[in-house]
């Protein structure tokens, strides 16, 4: 699974750490499972390149588990992508898949209509010519 890096705020010179305190809470504070679920079905509904009817979405201590269909694989990625953005998420497992992907459409048929896959390695005897004898010197 890809890592996902988040924007952080500029630090100021006067905080210790370099990277500022964004995402330090209260000491044991972990944000509810209900708040992360809630605010990542209303990321995926306002994100206007993401088609997100087919889509569930559970939370379990953290962990985003995402599921369903989505058109294409970029938009499995932008589902993913956007769950890890969302504030208090540990990490996303992805289970989504693609909604009726035909098999070789982007590359062009592997094996031609009315073909059997066998028959494609199989050459008629006459086809196949015998090598000429090695010449000696």
């Amino acid at each position: 699974m890809p890592e996902f890096t988040r924007t952080l705020h500029q630090t100021l010179p006067s905080q210790s750490s370099p990277r500022g305190n964004v995402g330090r809470g209260p000491k044991g504070y972990q944000r509810p499972d209900d708040r992360i679920r809630e605010d990542v079905s209303d990321q995926f509904t306002d994100d206007e390149w993401l088609d997100a009817s087919e889509l569930t979405v559970h939370v379990r201590q953290g962990v985003v588990m995402l599921g369903g269909t989505v058109p294409d694989r970029q938009q499995i990625r932008r589902a993913e992508s956007i769950a890890c953005s969302v504030s208090g998420v540990r990490s996303v497992t992805n289970h989504l898949r693609i909604a009726n992907p035909r098999m070789g459409a982007e590359r062009g048929a592997i094996v031609p209509p009315g073909t059997r896959e066998g028959s494609l390695f199989q050459l008629p005897a006459a086809s196949i010519v015998p090598e000429p004898p090695a010449r000696s010197r």
